[in-house]
């Protein structure tokens, strides 16, 4: 039985490599102006999960606002359910997002090795163990993963100077 598990982590880790080797490689050339821009190479989304691999529905309490958000099925959502319920202290960063640092690390296992967080998601940053509350899309980060999505008035996530507490709860 050892050497089935031995062989098949060895065949991951091989198959890892390999797809890590796959990564096509970014030239950071002036852009030449004088080219007709093509639209038909944008890259498509992200692709979200369907409501069908939802594994729970949150409740988030922002001060005394309440929102609601769908937490999908996949292993790093998992690792965040096993914590909740979760009250942190968050705070805004960059305009763009409410973050706060979860009590235990969400893993990563499983997970893509990058993702763009958009407007309404609720994601996690693996590099500086961020938890966030994306209310404007945050572009495509190395280590980033998103979680669920977030439902209601996102302006409530907007305009915080000072930390802002939220309780992020299953709702039955």
């Amino acid at each position: 039985m050892k050497r089935i598990t031995v062989m098949g982590i060895v065949c991951m880790v091989m198959i890892a490599g390999y797809a890590s080797q796959q990564q096509p490689s970014v030239s950071l050339q002036e852009p030449n102006n004088n080219q007709s821009s093509d639209i038909t190479n944008i890259p498509e989304e992200i692709p979200v999960p369907s409501e069908s691999e939802t594994l729970a529905t949150l409740q988030i309490t922002v001060g005394d606002e309440i929102l609601t958000a769908t937490l999908w099925s996949n292993p790093a959502s998992e690792s965040l359910l096993a914590q909740l319920p979760l009250t942190l202290a968050f705070e805004d960063y960059g305009g763009r997002e409410l973050i706060a640092e979860p009590f235990q690390p969400i893993t990563m296992e499983g997970m893509p090795e990058r993702d763009s967080p958009q407007e309404g998601d609720l994601s996690f940053y693996a590099p500086s163990n961020a938890l966030s509350l994306t209310y404007a899309d945050l572009g495509e980060w190395v280590g980033a993963v998103r979680l669920g999505r977030i439902e209601g008035d996102l302006s409530i996530l907007k305009n915080h100077s000072e930390p802002v507490m939220v309780m992020i709860e299953q709702v039955e």
